[in-house]
This record gives structure tokens, sequence and C-alpha cells, in this order.
């Protein structure tokens, strides 16, 4: 045996790699071109089977990706869409903008930070999903994911896009829900009707709660430090958001609000309480 013979024992022969067929030089890096060796019962039989892998699946890998973080962009140009044809309606109906621009201080100073995180929530998927730095690995760090392109990466953007469009299905049904009673924001000086009625029988706030998940299931798609830090905005505004509604429903509806705030959950179910 030559020193600089290379050998791969298979059954009970060993195989010289110099007798294999040598690999194209265009089906891409090494990793991607393998050779399985298989033996049948009588003697030694090689069957030369190439595998690619590689390129074309990580190629693939991409594409799926990019498809869940549009998908994810779709979701949200419909869902903001919607609430701005909303504000549109509800204001010709009761004569007045719906709060989408608060009567009070504090709101309006969460606009100002809340405006802008809505808007880069908003961006981020068509980015993510149609810019060619991403497909060529380079894109800029605030943009580039932080879970990769393997099968984990893939599952988790799925679920997100999906989880998104369950999300925007049921809160076009809170909004329906609301009827005229919808807003976007705190007037002081406006009385409307407490809803209890459908998914407001079960949880409080079920927007915000859907609004919460939506976001989530967009970061499962666009996983970048943008997204996170947007999530971490949004999220926040919501729970300040809600806490200061219900502040004001109190004060609307008394006793009545106070009885449906200890039996009904924030954001979750309590079903021990009901």
């Amino acid at each position: 045996m030559q020193r600089n013979t290379h050998f791969v024992a298979f059954g009970t022969q060993p195989v010289n790699r110099r007798s294999l067929p040598p690999r194209p030089p265009d089906y891409g890096p090494p990793r991607a071109d393998t050779y399985q060796l298989a033996a049948r019962p009588r003697g030694v039989t090689i069957l030369l089977v190439k595998i690619s892998g590689g390129q074309d699946s990580m190629t693939l890998g991409i594409g799926l990706i990019k498809l869940a973080a549009l998908a994810c962009g779709v979701e949200l140009a419909v869902y903001w869409g919607t609430v701005l044809v909303k504000s549109w309606r509800i204001a010709s109906k009761i004569g007045k903008d719906p709060n989408m621009v608060p009567r009070e201080r504090v709101g309006q100073w969460m606009r100002v930070l809340w405006g802008p995180a809505v808007l880069a929530w908003c961006i981020q998927p068509w980015l993510f999903g149609l810019a060619a730095g991403f497909s060529r690995g380079h894109p800029p760090w605030i943009l580039a994911s932080v879970a990769g392109t393997g099968l984990m990466a893939r599952l988790l953007a799925a679920a997100g896009a999906g989880g998104g469009a369950v999300c925007l299905g049921l809160t076009f049904i809170c909004w329906r829900q609301m009827g005229r009673s919808w807003r976007i924001g705190i007037d002081p000086g406006e009385k409307t009707e407490l809803v209890v009625r459908g998914a407001y029988r079960f949880v409080r706030h079920p927007i915000y709660s859907l609004s919460m998940f939506l976001m989530i299931g967009t970061v499962l798609a666009v996983p970048t430090p943008l997204m996170f830090l947007t999530a971490l905005v949004h999220i926040s505004m919501l729970q300040v958001e809600a806490r200061r509604e219900e502040g004001y429903l109190i004060k609307l509806h008394g006793s009545h609000y106070e009885k449906y705030r200890q039996t009904v959950g924030r954001f979750l179910p309590r079903p021990w309480k009901q």
C-alpha cells in the first residue's frame, strides 16, 4: 500500500477512493456532493449515489423564509390598511375622529414613539423578503436574521406567518363586535358603550392580545435585531395603553366595569373566575 493512498473501509473489503469518479467542478461546494456506498449480500458491490444537498437546499430554505416574511408583510398591510379605512368610516358615522390623534397629552406623546414603531413593523417584512442582500448573506446587521436558514428557521417562519393570518382573522371579528364603540385612543370627554359581548366576555382587550401575537408571529418570520426592538416598543405600548384605558373606563362606567375587570382577564382568559 502506498503511503499517500486513501482507502474507505466498506464491509469486509477496502475501496480505493482514487477509483471513484471525480466530482464535477460545477456541482457547488464539496460538502454539497458526497458518495454513498451500498453493498448487496453476495460480495461487495459498489453503488455510487450522488446526493445533492448544499446549495439547492440552502436556496430553497432562503426562498421559504422570504415567502413567510412577505406573507407577514401582506398581513400587516391588510391590518393597518383596515385600521385607516375603519377610522374613516367610524368618523363619518359619529361625526369626529375616533381618536387616531388622542385628545390627552400622554396619549399624544405615546404616539411619537408608537407611530415610528408601527411603521418599522410594517416595512421590515418587505425589506427582509425582497432585499437581495439577504440571499447573498450580507444584509445590514440590523436587518440580518439571527436564526439562519436551517430547518428550524423555516419552521418558525412558517409558524409565524400562519399564526399571523389566524390573528388577523380573529381581529376582524373583534372589530365587528366593537361596532360604533371602536376607538384607537382615549378621549376623556367622550362616553362610549361598554362592550362585553363576543370575545370581550373572555378577555378585556382581545384586539391588543391579538396584536401582540401578530407581532410575535412577525418576529418568528423576520428575526432581526430591528424587529426585536420594534416588538419591545409595540408590546410595551400596548401594556401601557391597556392600563390607561382601564382607568378611563372605571371613571366612565364605575362599579360595572370594576366587576367586569375582576372576573375577566386583561389579555388572556380567566376560566377559573368566570
